[in-house]
């Protein structure tokens, strides 16, 4: 929280996320780490190796798309980074039970790549990335979604609030969608039929 404001800091990350992430890599029988865009500083490198390290049979993956951000001749860095994914590495995604990406380039297409390997990704997907700020909608001249949605801590509803399933309907009369004329101000019309 930002002092005496009440907000929440949107400088870092949300606490409770990183609570749930920890708890699910406390949990985890075969982790993986695929790391990517990170910075490059010793510190944060040795904080990567350390945290890989507190994970039982946790493994790491990189790429070559992204400038080296793990040892990769480390024992948790089995196979070579590449810019394709090989075979190995795809064995190693649909064997994991969670898989934490941090900042991977083009995360979906990863997994894309590992299932047309014959291994599917069947654990659970932690994604911390800001490729949202890469999407542009109108030219689709960016990477594949994310598979599933992002883990999110269940905050309670306030009371007094609606279920998601009672929304009010769109296309009812008081809905600005429901309109009888464009926004230009020419009626609407139906399209003609065809001969």
């Amino acid at each position: 929280m930002s002092e005496g404001t009440g907000r929440r800091d949107r400088n870092g990350p949300d606490a409770e996320a990183v609570r749930t992430t920890l708890d699910f890599l406390g949990r985890a029988r075969r982790p993986l780490f695929m790391f990517g865009r990170l910075s490059r500083d010793e510190r944060d490198w040795d904080r990567r190796v350390a945290l890989a390290r507190t994970c039982t049979a946790a493994l790491v993956l990189s790429d070559l798309k992204n400038g080296a951000v793990f040892p990769t001749a480390h024992p948790l860095h089995p196979n070579p980074p590449g810019i394709f994914l090989p075979a190995s590495s795809a064995g190693l995604i649909g064997g994991a039970d969670l898989i934490l990406s941090l900042d991977w380039t083009d995360l979906a297409g990863t997994l894309s790549a590992a299932a047309s390997h014959g291994h599917p990704a069947a654990g659970r997907i932690i994604s911390c990335t800001s490729d949202s700020a890469l999407r542009n909608g109108w030219s689709k001249d960016s990477f594949g979604r994310d598979p599933r949605r992002p883990v999110r801590p269940r905050r309670p509803r306030p009371a007094g609030a609606r279920p998601a399933g009672n929304r009010p309907n769109p296309s009812t009369p008081s809905s600005p969608s429901s309109r009888s004329s464009q926004p230009n101000g020419r009626p609407l019309t139906p399209p003609r039929p065809r001969p």
